[in-house]
């Protein structure tokens, strides 16, 4: 498969742990985040499989720190992950990948609005990042559409 701009790509860890990247993102960095790498040795524990993280996505940042501002300013944000609600960069650094997917396509933007006590948009990123947050146990979102459909998505982390 040729990678073209609209490709996106998803990194699957072995616990089902998924990041999603676009193809600017790999192909084209921006200068803050530096090139995308995959890890496969520790200075701590050598190689795989001595290294127990790896293969783990990191960026390779001028400062040698990938922070919260690195992935506001470099990275679209529909791949903004976020954790408990906050936004974590951390999350994108997906660990102990077992499986790279290509689509010749990127998943729509969308947003979702909330009703009732606390009235929200929620962004697509959010959504999905708060669905994948392994943290605490089990996560669970229930939407009806307004066709009565129930949509539920679990998560057990």
């Amino acid at each position: 498969m040729e990678w073209t701009p609209g490709t996106e790509i998803k990194f699957i860890a072995t616990d089902g742990w998924t990041s999603k990247l676009s193809y600017d993102v790999i192909y084209e960095p921006a200068d803050c985040i530096g090139e995308p790498v995959l890890a496969w040795y520790s200075g701590r524990s050598g190689p795989m499989p001595d290294y127990g993280d790896g293969f783990r996505l990191f960026f390779a940042t001028d400062d040698h720190i990938f922070g919260q501002k690195d992935m506001f300013e470099g990275i679209p944000f529909q791949y903004w992950h976020y954790n408990s609600g906050l936004p974590s960069c951390a999350g994108l650094s997906a660990k102990m990948l077992t499986r790279i997917e290509l689509t010749t396509y990127a998943d729509p933007t969308w947003n979702l609005t909330t009703l009732g006590a606390i009235p929200a948009e929620i962004s697509k990123g959010f959504f999905e990042g708060a669905m994948g947050c392994t943290m605490s146990g089990n996560h669970k979102a229930i939407y009806t559409d307004t066709s009565g459909n129930e949509w539920q998505v679990c998560h057990s982390g």
